[in-house]
């Protein structure tokens, strides 16, 4: 019920029309839903070939046609009004969609798209324990309606586009690596440098105020490099290592949705929230930390004919993570490091395992997901909700099997 919550009821009756009557405070309160009906055929055809070159040399090729059609249809309504918002006067004068929370409408949408993709991959066995390989390949990921779109929204002049739909994400990647065979068997190394490129990437941005909007970034590139090694130390001590560096940014995204600073600054000069963007070109993606590091190891043994003792430990290190895309500071994971530890005791034949785990052990404070509090324009301005990742925990687990 919006008029339980202060901010937003002072707010309400501050309106110049309501004000000027000198109404009494009345429930603003009433039920708005969307419906929202979709029906998507695709269909594709693919083959695939593989060419030995030579004893040691093989050529890999693909190729796949598809086809997407989807048919959406989307009715909001609003509903049990009550007080002021179920008059009929104020419902012309001013109505519940001031609120920028929902608003009567219905549309249907269509949308069609084919795409031909495929990958090439080249392979070589320099020796028997070393296989080298250098793979391209492109890809899609359909469009689409935005189910939630609670105002009916569709061409929206401020931005230049309906939006109500989003278009298909298409990527160029290509790859080169190896994979080597370490000690006759005792260690496995792999390495791997990427770059992908994509175009109309498809993105989620929180509005400000109660909903998130769908649409396409131009472009963004990725490129990295990762490695991991496996390695027997003893016949019951494995250590296992990775590391990656990753360069993820927007190559061009000139019309990003502004974060709260931003429209504060809008607001000041212009007294109106509408058409806020900001140009987000060079700008790193979200959840893409530039460095990551994982250590890790296990020992296994038998304590007896018939009982096995198993104990391992891994730490994990990240680097800053940009939560919310439009990199507003207050929303940016800072670099953080944790520690996990597991102790088992097992039945040799696998019946059974008991075991203990801790998992963030050095109670670091981190966040997966966060944004601003919704309706910012009703007194939430910069305040903000996050997703908090577990404290220090431990757990007792046993399995038996039967």
């Amino acid at each position: 019920m919006f008029s339980n919550v202060p901010p937003i009821e002072s707010q309400i009756f501050a309106n110049p029309a309501l004000a000027a009557l000198n109404l009494p405070s009345t429930a603003i309160d009433g039920d708005g839903k969307n419906q929202f009906e979709q029906d998507t055929d695709s269909w594709s055809v693919f083959t695939e070939l593989t060419w030995n070159l030579t004893d040691t040399l093989r050529l890999t090729t693909g190729i796949r046609y598809s086809e997407d059609d989807k048919d959406a249809k989307k009715i909001g309504t609003l509903d049990n009004l009550s007080g002021i918002l179920a008059d009929p006067f104020f419902a012309i004068l001013w109505g519940p969609a001031a609120l920028n929370l929902a608003a009567v409408h219905e549309y249907e949408k269509s949308r069609s798209e084919d795409h031909t993709t495929g990958n090439v991959n080249l392979q070589w066995d320099a020796t028997d324990e070393i296989m080298l390989y250098a793979n391209w390949s492109n890809g899609y990921k359909a469009g689409g309606f935005d189910e939630d779109n609670s105002l009916g929204r569709e061409f929206v002049e401020s931005l230049g586009r309906d939006v109500s739909t989003y278009e298909d994400e298409e990527v160029d990647s290509w790859e080169v690596g190896a994979k080597v065979v370490l000690m006759e068997g005792r260690g496995r190394l792999n390495m791997a440098y990427f770059q992908s490129d994509y175009d109309d990437v498809q993105v989620s941005t929180f509005d400000g105020n109660a909903a998130f909007v769908v649409g396409n970034a131009a472009e963004t590139e990725v490129e990295g490099f990762e490695a991991d090694l496996e390695f027997a130390v003893t016949d019951e001590l494995v250590l296992n290592v990775a590391a990656a560096w990753l360069d993820a940014q927007y190559k061009s995204f000139e019309d990003a949705a502004c974060n709260e600073d931003q429209f504060l600054e809008q607001i000041a000069a212009t007294g109106s929230r509408a058409g806020c963007v900001q140009d987000l070109s060079g700008e790193p993606l979200q959840f893409a930390p530039e460095y990551t590091f994982n250590l890790g190891a296990r020992y296994d043994t038998s304590l007896t004919d018939s009982l096995d003792l198993g104990v391992g430990v891994d730490y994990l290190w990240s680097d800053d993570v940009v939560v919310a895309n439009d990199l507003d500071e207050e929303l940016i994971q800072d670099s953080y490091d944790k520690w996990n530890a597991r102790i088992s005791l097992a039945a040799s034949d696998g019946s059974w395992v008991v075991a203990l785990i801790g998992k963030n052990l050095g109670d670091e404070k981190t966040f997966t997901w966060g944004n601003d509090v919704p309706l910012a324009n009703f007194g939430f301005s910069k305040t903000y909700f996050k997703h908090i990742d577990p404290p220090r925990t431990y757990e007792l687990t046993a399995r038996y099997n039967f």
